[in-house]
C-alpha cells in the first residue's frame, strides 16, 4: 500500500493515513453491513474476526514502520495495549455466550442487534468528540481528510474487488467491502491520548463513509446481485 500510495504521488501526511487505512482490520459491523448488501455474511464475519485477532501484530509494526507518523509509543507497547483491549473484549463474548447459549443468543437475536446499534451509536459519539472544534479551527483541513476518507474507503473497496475478480461478483465485493471499511478506532484506542491529532481527527471522520456509503452501495448491490440469498 505504501508503494502505491508512492506511485499516486500523495503528500506524506496522506501516504501514512493511506497505509494505516489499509492495515486497520475490519470493522466489527462488516457481517451487518455485508447482510444489508447481500453479500457474503459468512466470510464478511470470518475475516473480520481474524484479522482483528491479528491486529496487535500488524498494526503495531505498520504504524512503526509503514508510516512517518510521530507516535509517543513503540511497537511493543502498542500490540500489548491492543491484544489487552481485544482480549477484555473476546472474554466478554465468551463469557456472554456460555452464560446465554448458542439458542439464547438465536432467540434473542434482534435484541442483541438492537444492543450493537446502540453500542455503534454511542461509540460514533465517543470517537466525534470534539470533532466540532477541530474543525471550527482548521475548516480547510477537515474538508480535506473528510474528502480523502471517502476516497480511501472507496478506493480500498474497488482495489479489494478487483484483486478477488476472479472469484465471482459476491465474493469480491465482500473483499472489497472489508478492505474499505478499516475499524481505524482501534488503532485510536491503542494509541490513546498520544494519537497523532491529524490521526484522530481523520479516524473521526472516516466514520462517515463507514455509514453512508453502504446505503449507496444497496441499491447498486441489489441491482448487480440480485436479492440476498434467502430475501
Amino acid at each position: 500500500m505504501a508503494l502505491l500510495a508512492d506511485v499516486l504521488g500523495l503528500p506524506s501526511v496522506a501516504r501514512d493515513l493511506l497505509v494505516v487505512h489499509a492495515a486497520a482490520p475490519p470493522v466489527t459491523a462488516s457481517g451487518a453491513i455485508a447482510l444489508l448488501l447481500g453479500l457474503e455474511v459468512e466470510l464478511a464475519v470470518l475475516a473480520t474476526t481474524a484479522a482483528t485477532l491479528l491486529a496487535p501484530l500488524t498494526l503495531a509494526l505498520v504504524l512503526e514502520r509503514g508510516t512517518g507518523l510521530d507516535l509517543a509509543l513503540s511497537a511493543p507497547e502498542l500490540a500489548l495495549r491492543l491484544a489487552v483491549l481485544l482480549g477484555v473484549c473476546h472474554l466478554a463474548a465468551w463469557a456472554l455466550r456460555r452464560r446465554v447459549g448458542p439458542l439464547g443468543l438465536l432467540a434473542n437475536a434482534r435484541l442483541l442487534d438492537g444492543v450493537a446499534v446502540v453500542g455503534l451509536l454511542v461509540f460514533a459519539l465517543a470517537v466525534m468528540d470534539g470533532v466540532a472544534e477541530r474543525l471550527r479551527l482548521e475548516p480547510a483541513r477537515g474538508v480535506d481528510l473528510l474528502l480523502f476518507a471517502f476516497a480511501a474507503n472507496a478506493g480500498l473497496q474497488v482495489l479489494g474487488a478487483l484483486l478477488f475478480a476472479h472469484r465471482g461478483a459476491r465474493t469480491a465485493l465482500t473483499v472489497g467491502l472489508l478492505s474499505g471499511n478499516g475499524n481505524l478506532a482501534l488503532v485510536i484506542a491503542g494509541l490513546g491520548e498520544s494519537a497523532p491529532a491529524v490521526l484522530a481527527l481523520y479516524v473521526a471522520l472516516g466514520q462517515f463513509p463507514v455509514y453512508l456509503l453502504p446505503a449507496l452501495q444497496a441499491p447498486l448491490y441489489r441491482r448487480l446481485l440480485g436479492p440476498p440469498d434467502g430475501g
